[in-house]
């Protein structure tokens, strides 16, 4: 009989992302390697900081690309990597205009090709959003494709505190 072979989730926790330097680059580094990214964060102001320092370094990443391909397109020229160089000028495009690599409408062949890279914004992402007790924010509006979820997390940490019968007590009287 075969082994079977277990799904696998792994969180990280990583430090303040305002933080600046040589800490928002280990944590950029951590994010590229992650499946998904989940956020939590107290503005959303504090959501578009994040998402424009994600789209930043995959307009970096967009120009290194270009940069190769030009390069090795000299010393032999294939049709693939213009086909990689015409996704990658279609990313940037879409990234100027402010959009994020996961809203665009790929092809079968581009959906391929992006495999190859690693996208921050191509990530599916849920930003969880640190309201006050109180202040229900349903107005929370990340890029489309992404997720907001308002919380109050100080709640959360006083009902996570109470016994069993206390919180079934609070849940019915919500």
């Amino acid at each position: 009989p075969k082994k079977p072979v277990f799904a696998k989730i792994e969180y990280i926790l990583l430090p303040d992302y305002n933080s600046t330097g040589t800490v928002k680059t280990l944590i950029l580094n951590e994010l590229r390697n992650a499946d998904e990214i989940c956020w939590v964060c107290r503005t959303e102001q504090e959501i578009k900081d994040f998402i424009a320092d994600l789209i930043l370094n995959d307009l970096l990443l967009i120009e290194k690309r270009l940069e190769n391909i030009q390069k090795e397109q000299i010393k032999k020229y294939t049709p693939a990597r213009e086909k990689d160089k015409s996704l990658m000028e279609l990313c940037k495009k879409h990234l100027e205009t402010g959009g994020v690599v996961s809203g665009l409408n790929l092809n079968a062949e581009q959906t391929v090709l992006m495999r190859n890279y690693q996208f921050f914004t191509a990530k599916p992402i849920a930003f969880i959003l640190n309201v006050p007790e109180g202040e229900n924010n349903q107005n929370c509006q990340p890029p489309a494709g992404y997720l907001c979820i308002p919380i109050c997390i100080s709640l959360e940490e006083e009902l996570s505190l109470l016994d069993e019968t206390d919180r079934h007590k609070f849940n019915a009287e919500m």
